[in-house]
């Protein structure tokens, strides 16, 4: 059985769950990760969502998930993106 790492995992569960993301079929042909793996994935990741144990400083974060986030906001215009820094955790509103 293969073992993934922890930042593999969440960036591919992240990938799928952003707006326009690919399925849970297609990812799974594209990784070669099995879709009932990825489907467990998922139910963890939003477990920890849930259970409020989600890592949100920019200290916990991986250098695959700043990346992401760096990759999202980029054409944001400022209203928009101190929104979004918010909405993600990455910015407290004052």
């Amino acid at each position: 059985m293969a073992r993934y790492n922890v930042n593999f995992k969440e960036a591919v569960v992240r990938k799928m769950l952003l707006p326009g993301g690919k399925g849970v079929q297609a990812t799974a042909e594209e990784t070669g990760v099995s879709a009932p793996t990825l489907y467990g994935w998922i139910r963890k990741l939003r477990r920890t969502v849930e259970m409020g144990e989600d890592r949100t400083g920019p200290n916990e974060r991986s250098l695959s998930e700043k990346l992401e986030l760096l990759m999202e906001s980029a054409n944001l215009g400022p209203d928009a993106l101190g929104e979004w820094l918010r909405g993600r955790g990455v910015h407290e509103g004052t």
